[in-house]
């Protein structure tokens, strides 16, 4: 294909991807603002804004993390720093707004460079029609469009441009004869991926277990040698790049040697490999035992197993590459509820092959089929050891994307590779098929080629149905309503505007030098979005109680206040993580399906803190706004009480009624009690007459009554906020 003609059609496939990328525009840019598709988005945004008004300081600590401890965040500081950075050229640091409208526009860029990118891989070690190919299978891609597309301002989508790298720099270094540029190009890639994300851990593992297998393969003692050395060369680049970002960070919730975050495990791995390979280089050169493949792989393992063996020694280290190791299996009942741990074929546990059918096409059934055919190829291809890698990377990136849909994102080239190939092969296969028969026998190939494709190729248009959702509409310039997940982060984004203009501000959003003054709790899958909306500290949120000192004592004391049997153990577990206020959803704290009927959850969401027959009422939890009652949120803000103490008929029921109204309707809050024995009751009170008390329309006065005797009280907003004792009615009727 002529340059002109070839550069014609990248140019396509980049606006063919960036449109893909783009439908659920609608759903971004909306009169409320930009909001963007995923819920770790919002803390990607948070680190992003403070990049940009702190250049070039990176957020460590966090005190509105993890609340009231504070935290670091597990996530490298890579890809925030370099979005940061980068709109700082672009919109420079006056408008947040600005710098929300550049970021949500950085996934999209990036798969146009990963679409880039696997055309180069494509062309390079097969041929431009596969470079192609597998260019335009990936630009419309499901798998690879849900982690790129607009809105989703996550590391997930650097992730799969590093791993592709990372994939075509092993490719390039597996040749006949690898060079010394190989080698650095290779360690630059290690060092990479792992500074996106540390989970990449498993996808280094991967290559580097290909890699020792074509060392151990070489026929020749010179030649093993020399791979060895150049191996050690890109472990050592690797451990340079790395090292300035590892070494000596410090972890509350980590050990110093945790691969789950960027610790001295990863510049000391990378540095032992380059040891062990710099050895092995030696002694094969020099020794007996490099004499053959099989005397050389005996030495290379013997090393590798002592080496792995004293490292495990190491109590720093033994449990935390235990607990890595054991990710895939932990059975903590809170991952049942996040969507990017879900077997891709099992969400919630429960056989479903739509959602894959959808992000791949019905065509990821015969993939396993199409990697065994393109291994059976290699024998005729002048390098198969490249071809044999990508086979030996596309078959492992499917299995942990069937264990965990976050590596959809990073199987997704892989899977654009074969299929291009596949695709490429096929058609050539097809014509030599056809070539001399007669044109009725091609047209009926074409169309029974053309009704299998749309069975095969169909699910994927679900997909788009749904990103495509009031395009038309939006372009238009006609208002789209959100639905779905939109739709509940609209709502939410407004409950977080609401309390940052409606409550007390606290201190060191922008400077983390300082201390908040209280928290808010709500649901965890809310916390991101809740924190960047209201600039207020969570309790727990998307982080799931893996930061932090603490966290996962204060992920769990979040459930049980929600399930709390009761009004004086919510307050107990509220005043020791120091919560003022508490956003109430449907779903509570998020960690478990549901609550009984007696839970401080049922008070606060169902009874909206009023008695009713068998229920108390809640005494230090008041109702300050409301957004959709039947399926929306509620806010509620602790206060002491006011306490009512007064005169009725001894043992006499005593009842207090105020007339409320919120934004949506209005209800009446009840509270009941009996008077003692020597005729004294006493009420705790949480709302006051005065409109100090949030968005509520509060009625003049209190009604209290016991019998036939009734009255009105007046309370006022410091009393309720104090908890001082105020003189009740005389209902006693003397």
């Amino acid at each position: 294909m002529r340059a002109p003609l070839r550069f014609t059609a990248l140019g396509l496939l980049a606006a063919l991807a960036l449109g893909a990328r783009s439908l659920g525009v609608a759903s971004v840019f909306t009169p409320l603002g930009v909001i963007p598709v995923a819920p770790d988005a919002w803390y990607h945004l948070r680190r992003i804004v403070w990049g940009v008004r702190n250049f070039p300081a990176v957020l460590g600590l966090d005190g509105y993390l993890n609340f009231p401890e504070g935290a670091r965040t597990v996530w490298t500081p890579i890809f925030d720093w370099s979005v940061a950075a980068a709109s700082r050229l672009v919109v420079g640091t006056g408008s947040q707004a600005g710098v929300e409208r550049f970021a949500v526009w950085v996934p999209p860029a990036l798969a146009v460079v990963t679409v880039l990118g696997i055309y180069a891989i494509g062309r390079r070690y097969f041929s431009t029609a596969v470079g192609l190919a597998a260019a335009a299978t990936l630009a419309v891609l499901p798998a690879s469009v849900q982690f790129s597309r607009l809105g989703f301002v996550d590391h997930h989508v650097a992730v799969a441009l590093a791993s592709l790298m990372l994939l075509g720099a092993a490719m390039e270094f597996v040749t006949g004869s690898p060079r010394l540029c190989a080698a650095i190009w290779l360690g630059f890639w290690l060092a990479a991926v792992l500074l996106v994300w540390p989970g990449s851990l498993v996808h280094v593992a991967i290559i580097e277990s290909f890699l020792a297998a074509f060392v151990l393969a070489r026929p020749e003692r010179a030649a093993a040698a020399r791979s060895a050395r150049l191996l050690a060369v890109a472990h050592g680049v690797a451990t340079v790049v790395v090292a300035p970002l590892s070494l000596g960070n410090e972890w509350v919730a980590y050990g110093p040697f945790d691969p789950a975050v960027l610790s001295d495990f990863q510049p000391l791995f990378l540095a032992a490999a380059a040891v062990l390979w710099l050895l092995l280089a030696w002694l094969w050169a020099r020794g007996p035992a490099g004499r053959t493949p099989a005397t050389r792989a005996s030495l290379a393992i013997g090393l590798g197993t002592a080496a792995v063996g004293l490292a495990l020694l190491v109590p720093d280290l033994r449990g935390p590459v235990g607990d890595a190791f054991r990710w895939f299996g932990r059975p903590e009942q809170f991952q049942h509820y996040v969507a990017e741990l879900q077997p891709l074929f099992l969400p919630r546990g429960v056989f479903d092959p739509r959602r894959a059918e959808m992000l791949y096409s019905r065509l990821l059934y015969a993939f396993p089929l199409l990697v065994a055919a393109l291994a059976f190829s290699a024998r005729r291809g002048r390098a198969p050891a490249r071809v044999m890698l990508l086979c030996w990377w596309s078959a492992l990136m499917l299995s942990l994307a069937l264990l965990q849909r976050r590596f959809n994102n990073s199987f997704a080239p892989a899977y654009a590779l074969v299929v291009g190939w596949a695709a490429v092969e096929g058609c050539r296969r097809a014509r030599a098929l056809l070539r001399g028969r007669g044109a009725w026998i091609a047209g009926a190939g074409a169309v029974a080629a053309a009704a299998v494709a749309i069975v095969v190729l169909g699910p994927p248009a679900v997909f788009y149905r749904a990103e495509a959702y009031g395009l038309g509409a939006y372009l238009r310039g006609e208002p789209v309503p959100p639905i779905g997940f939109a739709a509940r982060e609209a709502r939410l984004l407004r409950v977080g505007r609401w309390l940052r203009a409606h409550t007390p501000k606290t201190a060191g959003f922008l400077d983390p030098s300082e201390r908040p003054e209280y928290g808010v709790l709500a649901n965890w899958g809310d916390g991101h979005l809740l924190r960047y909306a209201s600039e207020r500290p969570m309790v727990q949120d998307n982080f799931l109680g893996h930061v932090g000192k603490g966290g996962r004592a204060r992920f769990d004391l979040a459930e049980a206040y929600f399930a709390a049997a009761d009004e004086a153990r919510a307050v107990a577990i509220a005043d020791e993580l120091r919560i003022r206020y508490v956003v109430v959803s449907r779903a509570g704290s998020g960690h478990t399906p549901g609550y009984t009927l007696a839970s401080q959850f049922a008070a606060l969401y169902l009874r909206v803190g009023s008695a009713q027959p068998g229920y108390p009422a809640l005494r230090h939890h008041r109702l300050i706004y409301e957004l959709h009652p039947g399926g929306g949120y509620r806010v509620f803000e602790r206060v002491a009480g006011a306490r009512v103490v007064g005169r009725a008929p001894p043992a006499a029921p005593v009842e207090a009624r105020l007339s409320l109204r919120t934004r949506l309707r209005p209800y009446e809050y009840v509270q009941r009690t009996r008077a003692n024995a020597e005729g004294l009751y006493e009420l705790v009170l949480p709302y006051s007459n005065e409109a100090a008390a949030g968005s509520m329309g509060i009625g003049p006065s209190w009604e209290i009554g016991s019998g036939g005797a009734r009255a009105s009280l007046r309370i006022a907003e410091a009393t309720v906020l104090g908890g001082l004792r105020l003189e009740g009615p005389d209902l006693s009727g003397q």
